[in-house]
């Protein structure tokens, strides 16, 4: 924690802590210190914040973060996929269309290769739900 309050922006770093948070199975926690201890708006810390999100199974606040993420950094692919990630995860039909112009948008922010494989893998799974 001590590392991580002193470079906040340092994604090694919060990946390392985060990943310790999960392993004690301490979301809460995990979630309380990139909000309110470090007070990070960098894309790491929202990253971080996203994955706690994702984990908690919490997909208004997944999406509700990526958008904030997209008005703060809106070249970045990974917050157009998150949202996508938390609208396609929701099981809600009407949000299902908006899933799927999310991960179009990220696909056409130079995602990395990983990035991409899984924004294909969800159109893939949308194409067939038409």
């Amino acid at each position: 924690q001590n590392e991580v309050k002193k470079e906040p922006s340092n994604p090694k770093l919060q990946n390392d802590l985060l990943t310790a948070y999960k392993q004690k199975n301490w979301l809460d926690f995990a979630e309380e210190f990139f909000i309110r201890t470090i007070e990070d708006t960098s894309a790491p810390t929202i990253k971080s914040l996203s994955d706690i999100y994702f984990t908690k199974k919490d997909y208004g606040m997944l999406v509700e973060l990526s958008q904030a993420g997209q008005r703060l950094y809106p070249d970045h692919a990974d917050f157009y996929y998150n949202e996508g990630v938390g609208h396609y995860l929701a099981q809600d039909t009407n949000t299902l269309p908006r899933a799927r112009e999310c991960f179009i948008a990220a696909s056409q922010k130079n995602p990395t290769a990983p990035l991409k494989k899984n924004i294909h893998w969800y159109l893939n799974r949308l194409q067939s739900k038409k």
